[in-house]
């Protein structure tokens, strides 16, 4: 046989299994998604009705993951291979894929919002089916891969669940009352401000116990509706929300990335060039941006860059006279306001990346492997890239614990140049109590947290050989 003839089998092969995947995919989708949002309105029908809810909420959380476990596993046995039935494997399998589904679902559903709706629905379909027929085969297989990134996305749900309980105690636990607060601008005659403090008490849901109060507010978020801001009269949060939290997130993610890479290639030069006057100079600067603070940073960029110089703005995110839209005016004064903030978190967190990457470099420079390549000849570039793949590792898993780090940093950063994001949203909701907004707002904050660390870890998972293999988690 041709190697000719090789790779057209191969590619043929490859087409028939992403057909395969698409097929897969399809009827799964159809089946999981359309029993998934109907046991969800059963459930939220009945989740007002107390033991009945629970009660339905149970059988849900049974039915639905064992159902969709069974129609992958018929799925599988029709187009790839035989799966042995269990109930409980069955449902371990069901319960992983649907939150798979939960997070495809979500993901196929951006195109709606830059696409016009019937070709965002196609690709999003299209997409989702693909992408579901393949984590359905992968579940099936129970593969190491699938193992780590199940336990992994647990551990997240798990994480997820505490986080709303603290996010609900926290503010009320901060002295002073928010409806309070709103009273001001309603003059000071006792009867209307009682009259108000009543009506408001009543519309944000004050006016109950804590028990009610709680049980409102997982219900709300259930059904998508985090409630009215205290402070905003009345707007709803989830439009705030929007509103606010594309400026953080494209300061967050860029500034984040782009530190990483950095600090990483700075520190693997550093490691390379050691006990030279190159790491001999790097190494104090790492030492010193490790340990400065994000907005003093920020504050000393704004006195040199803004006040003195008077180089770049000292605040705001864009000039308030040139309306927003896809314009080079907007374009620039947006770039130009958005310099001095970037920077204040990309140097701070260069230094912290480049020491952890050079230490990594440094040890793996001794490692046995290094040596032995070097005595059979390998050429030097060859072996250092060698050493900096399993230098990364270590890095990838950083930049997932690194994220609320930067996220805190960049919250007080926001503030320091009133930087229109959530995290200056999360000041001014703190100072009047806004319990609606501030409990939302921290929702988003660890719900994007925590879907970034789900993704490092897809991307950890993928580039370590040994959970591929199943060295780890046997």
């Amino acid at each position: 046989m041709t190697l000719k003839m090789k790779r057209k089998m191969n590619l043929k092969g490859k087409a028939i299994s992403i057909l395969k995947y698409f097929v897969h995919g399809i009827p799964f989708s159809l089946l999981s998604l359309g029993i998934m949002l109907f046991a969800m309105g059963i459930v939220l029908g009945l989740i007002g009705s107390g033991l009945g809810g629970i009660v339905a909420l149970i059988a849900a959380l049974c039915a639905i993951p064992l159902f969709i476990g069974v129609a992958n596993f018929l799925i599988t046995k029709f187009l790839w291979f035989r799966v042995k039935f269990s109930l409980t494997g069955t449902w371990g399998h069901g319960v992983f894929l649907l939150m798979f589904l939960v997070i495809v679902a979500f993901v196929a559903s951006l195109p709606l919002s830059v696409i016009p709706q019937p070709a965002a629905i196609v690709i999003g379909f299209i997409v989702g089916a693909f992408i579901n027929g393949f984590l359905g085969k992968q579940i099936a297989e129970n593969t190491p891969f699938i193992r780590f990134i199940g336990r992994r996305l647990i551990f997240l749900i798990i994480t997820f669940i505490i986080f709303l309980s603290l996010i609900f105690v926290a503010p009320r636990l901060i002295p002073g009352n928010p409806i309070m607060n709103a009273l001001y601008s309603y003059g000071t005659d006792p009867k209307t401000l009682q009259a108000v403090r009543e009506h408001l008490e009543k519309l944000y849901g004050l006016n109950t116990s804590i028990e009610t109060q709680f049980f409102n507010y997982i219900t709300g978020i259930l059904r998508g509706d985090f409630g009215l801001s205290i402070s905003k009269q009345g707007m709803p949060v989830t439009k705030i929300i929007f509103t606010f939290m594309p400026w953080s997130l494209g300061l967050l993610i860029p500034a984040a990335l782009v530190s990483w890479i950095i600090g990483n290639l700075l520190g693997a030069l550093a490691a390379y060039r050691r006990k030279t006057a190159v790491d001999n100079a790097l190494l104090p600067v790492f030492l010193t941006l490790s340990q400065t603070p994000y907005y003093w940073l920020g504050m000393i960029l704004v006195w040199i860059f803004a006040v003195t110089l008077g180089w770049f703005p000292s605040s705001g995110a864009y000039n308030p006279l040139i309306r927003p839209g896809w314009t080079w005016r907007f374009i620039t004064d947006f770039l130009w306001h958005y310099t001095l903030p970037f920077f204040s978190i990309v140097i701070a967190a260069i230094g912290g990346w480049a020491i952890g990457m050079r230490s990594m470099v440094v040890y793996e420079l001794g490692a046995d492997y290094v040596g032995y390549s070097d005595s059979l000849g390998l050429p030097e570039k060859k072996i250092l890239r060698y050493v900096f793949k399993n230098s990364m590792l270590p890095q990838v898993t950083g930049l997932a614990l690194n994220l609320g780090t930067v996220l805190g940093g960049a919250i007080i950063v926001e503030l320091v140049f009133s930087y229109p994001g959530i995290g200056y949203q999360i000041i001014l909701a703190l100072s009047s109590l806004d319990f609606p907004l501030i409990q939302s707002a921290f929702i988003f904050v660890i719900l994007t947290l925590l879907i970034a660390n789900f993704i490092v870890d897809l991307v950890y998972a993928y580039i370590d050989p040994r959970i591929r293999t199943g060295y780890v988690g046997e």
